[in-house]
């Protein structure tokens, strides 16, 4: 998903499609584009029992799932009578921070359950749409790579970040751990 962003801004359409360049856009793009490019066959599936309230009065039940790897999860959920809901589960392993400081950007890469730093290979992709320009190239993008030290940290340089592009960060482990930080600018 995140590299089909990349890949879809850096042809610089003139028309943007504003839900192929969000990753909180998945669950809509599963459900309307109807390819299901992203899912992978089942991978659980559990019964829970439900006790409605009468008089159809609200109630709350916290769900308990067999889900415990990070990534993007599409859960349904079947009632009986046949009525379903779905959703993008998200789970992280791992947590990324941000902040802008006096000469560049900050960020902080962690555990996502004990906040403890994690030493982790960044990639920053950064786009731009320019209004104003009639003719060309509308959109704009860079890239560059870097890492977090053992403290989990690593300093951006403001000549890095290109000013006024959005950029989407991630974060990637020795061990497969992965987290995005982003559309920001």
């Amino acid at each position: 998903l995140l590299a089909d962003i990349q890949q879809y801004l850096k042809t610089a359409p003139d028309d943007l499609d504003w839900r192929r360049i969000s990753p909180d856009e998945i669950g809509w793009r599963l459900l309307n584009d109807g390819k299901g490019e992203y899912l992978e066959p089942g991978s659980a599936s559990w019964e829970t029992e439900l006790t409605p309230p009468a008089d159809h009065f609200d109630a709350r039940l916290t769900v308990e799932s067999p889900l415990l790897k990070a990534g993007a999860w599409w859960v349904r959920a079947k009632l009986q009578d046949g009525n379903e809901s779905r959703m993008v589960l998200w789970i992280a392993d791992l947590a990324i921070a941000r902040r802008h400081v006096e000469s560049g950007t900050l960020t902080y890469v962690a555990d996502a359950v004990s906040g403890a730093p994690v030493k982790a290979d960044l990639e920053l992709f950064g786009w731009q749409f320019d209004y104003a320009r009639r003719a060309g190239r509308r959109i704009t993008t860079s890239r560059f790579a870097d890492r977090t030290n053992e403290d989990g940290l690593c300093f951006l340089n403001p000549k890095q970040l290109t000013p006024g592009q959005q950029w989407l960060t991630i974060a990637r482990t020795a061990d497969g751990r992965l987290a995005f930080h982003g559309m920001s600018t």
